[in-house]
C-alpha cells in the first residue's frame, strides 16, 4: 500500500496552483477573416438600426395622421363607458357641443342632453351595453351656449384599455339642418293642404251661399211680418209668437250650416284615428249637398254599414272625397242631359282594402286622366292644378292608391283604396 502511494506520487506530476490558459497562436489570415466578418456584422446592424428608426418615424407620422383624421373628421366621435361618462372626444364632437375638449372629457354625456330626452338617451345606452346590438338614436342636445341641436347617435364597439372592460365609440352627427328642413316641409304641406281646402270651399261656395240665403230670406220675411203687425192695430200674440219661433228655427238652420263649415276648415290637422269610412262619406255628402241641389244633381249611394274600420286622418280623407265629388260634378256643369246623376260606392275588395268609387256617366269626358294628378295641371280656367295632386299624396300617405279609370264616352270615374285595420285592432 505504501509502495503504491509512493509510486502514484512519482508517476503523476503535481499540477500548478494557478493554471493559465496559453492562447493558441493563429495564423494572420484567420485574424483578417474574423475582422472582416465583424465589420460586416456591424454594417448590417447599422442598416437594421436605420430601418428601425425609419419605421418608428413612419409609425409616429401615421399615428399623427390618424390623430388628425380622428380630430378633424367630418363626424363627431366620442367614447363612452358603461355609465355614460365621456372618456374621449374628437375636436369635431367638441365643436358640435360648443365647448373645449377639456370641459367635456370626464363629464356625463347626459349633461348635454335636453332634459326631456334623457330617458331616450338612457334607453340608447342600455341597448348599447346590455343588448349588445348596434344601436342608433336621434335626440336633442343643448350646446355650451344654450343652443338646441338635433343630433344622431350611433355606436361602434371597441375594446377598452382595461381587461374585461368594454367601452363604446359613438358617432355624433348634427341633424339640425335636416330636421329643420323636415319641419319646414311639413309646414309647407300643411299650408298647401289648407290652400286646397279653401280652393274646395270656393268651389262649394255657390251651393253654400244658396243654402244660407234660404234661412236668411225666411228670417227677413218673418221679421218684416212681425214689424208690420206691431205697427198696425192687429197684434195677435199667437201669430206673432209663431212668426218669431219661425225666425229662431231659420236662424238655427243658418247657424248649423256655419258650424259645419267651420268644422271642415280646421287650422290644425286632425290626428289619425280609428273610424269607419261611412262616417267620412256622410260628412262629405253634407258639405256638397247644397251644390248638388243647386245644380240639380242626384246622388246614388252604395255604402254597406258593416265595412271594417280604417286608421286615417278623417279630415284628409274627407278632403279627397270632396275633391273627387267636385271634379265629377265639374264634368256635368255644361251637360244639358236630364239624367245628371253621381254615384258613390264603397266596398271591401279582395286585397282587404276599402275601395271607394266616385263616378258619373253624364257630362263631358275627362281627357288625359293620369295627367290630372300632376301638380299645376288643371282642366278648369280658374283652377290651381293642386287638388288631385294633393289628394293622391294624402291617400298614399295613408298607404292607399288613387287613380282614374279608363274613361267612357262621357263622364269620369275615380277610385281610391285605404288599408283596413288588422282584425286584432278592429275591436279596440
Amino acid at each position: 500500500m505504501a509502495n503504491h502511494e509512493e509510486w502514484s506520487k512519482t508517476a503523476l506530476p503535481e499540477e500548478p496552483k494557478n493554471p493559465q490558459i496559453q492562447p493558441a497562436s493563429s495564423p494572420p489570415q484567420d485574424l483578417e477573416r474574423l475582422a472582416r466578418e465583424l465589420q460586416t456584422s456591424q454594417t448590417a446592424l447599422e442598416v437594421k438600426s436605420q430601418e428601425l428608426q425609419q419605421s418608428q418615424q413612419a409609425l409616429e407620422e401615421a399615428r399623427n395622421r390618424c390623430a388628425e383624421l380622428y380630430d378633424f373628421a367630418p363626424v363627431g366621435y366620442l367614447t363612452l363607458d358603461c355609465q355614460g361618462y365621456i372618456q374621449e372626444i374628437n375636436l369635431t364632437g367638441a365643436a358640435l357641443l360648443g365647448a373645449e375638449r377639456s370641459h367635456i372629457v370626464g363629464e356625463l354625456f347626459s349633461v348635454w342632453v335636453v332634459q326631456r330626452d334623457i330617458p331616450v338617451f338612457l334607453s340608447f345606452l342600455k341597448a348599447v351595453y346590455q343588448e349588445g346590438g348596434k344601436a342608433a338614436q336621434e335626440l336633442r342636445l343643448k350646446r355650451w351656449d344654450g343652443k338646441i341641436i338635433y343630433a344622431h347617435l350611433e355606436n361602434l364597439a371597441l375594446r377598452g384599455q382595461k381587461e374585461g372592460e368594454r367601452s363604446r365609440r359613438i358617432a355624433l352627427l348634427d341633424f339640425s339642418a335636416r330636421t329643420q328642413s323636415q319641419v319646414q316641409l311639413q309646414q309647407s304641406r300643411e299650408e298647401l293642404f289648407q290652400c286646397a281646402q279653401l280652393t274646395l270651399l270656393g268651389e262649394l261656395g255657390v251651393g253654400l251661399a244658396h243654402e244660407i240665403n234660404q234661412p236668411l230670406a225666411a228670417i227677413a220675411t218673418y221679421a218684416q211680418e212681425c214689424v208690420r203687425r206691431l205697427r198696425t192695430s192687429t197684434r195677435d200674440p199667437v201669430s206673432l209668437l209663431s212668426a218669431m219661433e219661425e225666425v229662431v228655427i231659420q236662424a238655427e238652420r243658418a247657424s248649423e250650416i256655419i258650424r259645419r263649415l267651420r268644422q271642415w276648415v280646421p287650422w290644425e290637422l286632425q290626428q289619425p284615428q280609428r273610424i269607419q269610412i261611412n262616417k267620412i262619406i256622410l260628412r262629405a255628402i253634407e258639405l256638397v249637398e247644397p251644390r248638388l241641389d243647386y245644380e240639380g244633381i242626384s246622388i246614388s249611394l252604395g255604402v254597406p254599414h258593416d265595412l271594417p274600420p280604417i286608421f286615417v286622418s278623417p279630415i284628409e280623407v274627407e278632403q279627397v272625397l270632396l275633391d273627387l265629388l267636385c271634379k265629377v260634378m265639374d264634368t256635368m256643369a255644361n251637360d244639358p242631359s236630364s239624367r245628371r246623376e253621381l254615384k258613390l260606392t264603397a266596398k271591401l275588395n279582395a286585397a282587404r282594402e276599402i275601395e271607394v268609387r266616385v263616378s258619373t256617366k253624364a257630362g263631358q269626358a275627362v281627357d288625359r286622366l293620369e295627367q290630372v294628378f300632376e301638380s299645376l295641371f288643371t282642366t278648369q280656367p280658374e283652377g290651381l292644378g293642386l287638388g288631385l295632386a294633393i289628394s293622391r299624396s294624402l291617400i298614399e300617405k295613408h298607404g292607399g292608391r288613387l287613380w282614374a279609370m279608363p274613361r267612357w264616352e262621357q263622364g269620369a270615374t275615380f277610385r281610391f283604396t285605404l288599408p283596413v285595420l288588422p282584425k286584432d285592432n278592429q275591436n279596440e
